[in-house]
């Protein structure tokens, strides 16, 4: 059984560049790369949307807290976020990769307290 073809942000913007700009079509870009042609319509018709953006990796939602002044006071105390920037876009480099892990943890620290409280609330817990 075969997994989903992974396939790079840089490969899928080269491809539908070459069809847009009229270089090739999709049979030959079908054949060149080996991607099905459902997958290369997926990649036109998201980059028709989205333009240059389409391929970007994006947060997903419940992966990572957007808004830091959100998290409770109580969390950065315990899990140390008290020098965190504002703004998760600022967060570059290996010692702010600390950061958005440290984001991580209180997302999921928070998810657990409010789970616990649920549970209480329910006489399951």
């Amino acid at each position: 059984m075969r997994g989903r073809a992974q396939y790079s942000m840089e490969l899928k913007l080269k491809v539908v560049k070459e069809y847009e700009e009229g270089h090739k079509n999709t049979r030959e870009i079908r054949e060149e790369y080996g991607i099905p042609d459902s997958t290369l319509w997926g990649w036109i018709n998201k980059y028709r949307a989205e333009g240059e953006s389409a391929f970007e990796p994006k947060l997903r939602a419940g992966d990572f807290i957007v808004d830091p002044t959100k998290i409770p006071p109580v969390l950065y105390k315990e899990i140390g976020l008290g020098k965190i920037k504002k703004d998760p876009k600022e967060l570059k480099g290996v010692l702010n990769e600390i950061e958005k892990y440290k984001l991580i943890i209180a997302e999921k620290e928070l998810e657990i307290r409010l789970l616990k409280e649920a549970l209480k609330k329910t006489g399951k817990g």
